[in-house]
C-alpha cells in the first residue's frame, strides 16, 4: 500500500512538471472508470446473491440427473425428461439474467473508458500547446 502511494505521488509530481492541470485532468477522466468498477462489483454481488436459491436448485437437479443412487429412482418413475426440462428452464433464466447484467455493465464501462481516453488525449493536447 505504501509503495503504491509513493508511486502515485511520484507520477503526480512527474505529470505536474509538464503542466499543473494534467494531474487534475487525468484524475477527473479516470474517476468514472473507478466508479463504474465499484458499481460493477456491487451489481455482480447483488445478482449472485439474488440467484443463489435458483443456482442451488440447478445444481441439485444436475446432481439428481448424474448421481448413481438417484438414477434408479429417476428411471423407475420416468422423471428424466422432467428433470432435464426443469434444469434447462432454470439454467436459461440464470444465463439470461447474467447476460442482461453484462450488457448493461458494458455500456457503463464503455463510457468510463471513453472518459479515460479523452482525459489522456486532453493531457497530450495541453502538453503540446503549452
Amino acid at each position: 500500500v505504501l509503495e503504491g502511494f509513493v508511486v502515485l505521488c511520484s507520477l503526480i509530481a512527474l505529470f505536474a512538471t509538464g503542466h499543473w492541470s494534467i494531474p487534475l485532468v487525468l484524475f477527473l477522466g479516470t474517476a468514472p472508470v473507478f466508479y463504474s468498477q465499484i458499481r460493477r462489483g456491487r451489481e455482480i454481488y447483488a445478482l449472485f446473491y439474488q440467484q443463489t436459491p435458483e443456482q442451488r436448485r440447478a445444481e441439485y437437479l444436475v446432481e439428481l440427473m448424474t448421481d448413481r443412487d438417484a438414477a434408479k429412482e429417476v428411471r423407475l418413475y420416468g422423471l428424466g425428461d422432467l428433470l432435464v426440462r426443469t434444469w434447462e428452464a432454470v439454467a436459461q433464466t440464470l444465463r439470461q439474467q447474467r447476460l442482461r447484467l453484462t450488457l448493461h455493465q458494458q455500456r457503463y464501462m464503455f463510457g468510463g473508458r471513453l472518459s479515460g481516453i479523452s482525459s489522456a488525449l486532453l493531457s497530450l493536447v495541453i502538453l503540446l500547446y503549452q
